[in-house]
């Protein structure tokens, strides 16, 4: 087993605590933040951040923390580009899971 792997972990977390620190100074929390469907994802994108220094063999903490941070910040801006297209059609205030999406693609 790869021993980088935890650092690969903490890669995948990092997305999302750059944007929650980015949005510190807001004292409204989005709603999402109450949902289960955000801790899944945030678990998923965890995994799949050390699932990807696990398989591109990361020899380094800081190979293992680039190729954690890579992967899940790839997928969670694709994720986040499409639902910017969606919220600019709609221009409404949006559900739950437009508000999820948008948090991704800050």
């Amino acid at each position: 087993m790869n021993e980088y792997l935890l650092f690969g972990f903490l890669g995948g977390l990092l997305p999302d605590v750059i944007r929650f620190v980015k949005n510190y100074t807001n004292p409204n929390l989005p709603e999402f933040y109450e949902s289960w469907v955000f801790y899944l994802g945030l678990l998923f994108l965890i995994g799949l951040g050390g699932l990807s220094a696990f398989l591109f063999e990361a020899n380094s903490i800081k190979e293992a923390i680039a190729f954690g941070y890579g992967a899940p910040q790839l997928i969670s801006s694709l994720a986040g580009k499409k639902v910017n297209e969606e919220a600019d059609r709609t221009r409404g205030g949006g559900n739950g899971l437009l508000q999820l999406q948008r948090w991704w693609a800050i």
